[in-house]
């Protein structure tokens, strides 16, 4: 019982991180909500996981990250929000 709390914690938390991290660095990749702006942040991300930016660290990377993990990380990229100004 305590391990299945354990990793939904910790399940949890991971998603947090995740969405927090890019939601808060999506904006700084020029042209914003595009593809070359999707693509630069996967970079990133791939560089500051210690790999290089050669075309198969980039691949092993994205291989890595999985269908699940790249398409919940895609959808918060491109998602739009509206500020409120009060």
């Amino acid at each position: 019982m305590k391990n299945t709390i354990d990793s939904n914690i910790q399940a949890k938390m991971f998603d947090f991180a995740i969405s927090e991290l890019v939601r808060n660095q999506r904006e700084t990749f020029e042209p914003i909500w595009t593809v070359d702006s999707w693509a630069k942040f996967l970079i990133w991300r791939a560089l500051n996981c210690g790999l290089s930016g050669e075309r198969k660290s980039l691949e092993l990377f994205a291989e890595s990250l999985g269908p699940q993990l790249t398409i919940r990380m895609r959808r918060i990229f491109f998602e739009r929000t509206l500020k409120l100004i009060v």
